[in-house]
């Protein structure tokens, strides 16, 4: 009696995930998970926010920083004025990160300079002015690590 060989069964390679398509333009595809918490120093946190407390804890040349302190009045009380970030780092910088849907009206832009304006006049020989981070510089993390050494 003859054996016959083993039977062989092909398998069709697998192809990347297709990216669905909607009014005429790709829709994007989920990002990986970057583990992030919704917390920065035990405080709600955006995940703009969290991503460059990530880069500040990673800085090396980052000594201290400290995230959404209120100054000029108590906080929630009129006049009182938030500061996402004040950072330690040779100088003291000041830092606001803006998502991109909350900040984009002319009228949020305006108050925020008003803000900023008086943040500054507050601050002034102690911290630099401040800065303002736009959500879409910061998109995932490698961007935020960048764009913090390009600031300090």
């Amino acid at each position: 009696m003859s054996r016959l060989p083993p039977r062989v069964i092909w398998k069709k390679p697998s192809r990347p995930p297709v990216q669905p398509w909607g009014k005429n333009r790709p829709i994007p595809l989920p990002e990986p998970e970057e583990g992030l918490t919704g917390y920065v120093q035990g405080q709600d946190a955006s995940a703009y926010e969290e991503r460059f407390a990530r880069s500040l804890d990673n800085n090396p040349r980052v000594q201290w920083y400290d995230f959404i302190k209120t100054y000029i009045a108590p906080p929630g009380t009129a006049g009182s004025k938030e500061l996402d970030f004040l950072v330690g780092a040779g100088l003291i910088y000041a830092f606001q990160i803006d998502g991109d849907w909350i900040h984009k009206g002319a009228a949020a832009r305006s108050k925020d300079e008003q803000s900023d304006t008086e943040l500054n006049e507050f601050l002034a020989g102690t911290a630099q002015p401040i800065h303002r981070i736009k959500g879409h510089e910061i998109e995932t993390q490698e961007m935020s690590n960048r764009l913090l050494e390009e600031l300090l």
